[in-house]
């Protein structure tokens, strides 16, 4: 997996995005374990699933750009503050605050005194 994780960060130059092709190639090895399993080396395979994928982000990648110059950008994009106004209710008014509560009886001790009343008596 080591030298699997190095030739996509060849190919990349990401670390992490090595990382994250060998891990998608991995799991569809998995999922095909039965076609895979009878391969007489599945890194290969492993390791070709990897680079399509690879291949396969970059073209997304290039298809976005060629598609943004292509398109341009919009003459005014509204910020997501904006759009959250124009579609969602304004706020509820905060509620009032609750009132204070009331003060806790005092504790009284078998005899029927108060908490403070028997601790000044010692």
């Amino acid at each position: 997996m080591r030298r699997l994780t190095g030739q996509m960060y060849a190919m990349t130059g990401s670390l992490v995005e090595a990382e994250d092709l060998v891990q998608e190639a991995f799991a569809r090895a998995w999922r095909n374990w039965d076609k895979v399993s009878g391969y007489a080396d599945p890194e290969v395979w492993v390791r070709s699933v990897a680079c399509r994928v690879r291949v396969s982000v970059w073209r997304k990648a290039v298809n976005r750009v060629t598609a943004h110059r292509r398109l341009g950008m919009p003459e005014e994009v509204p910020t997501m503050a904006a759009r959250l106004s124009e579609s969602a209710p304004a706020p509820a008014p905060a509620p009032a605050p609750a009132p204070a509560p009331a003060p806790a009886p005092a504790m009284r001790d078998v005899s029927g005194s108060a908490v403070q009343e028997v601790h000044h008596r010692d």
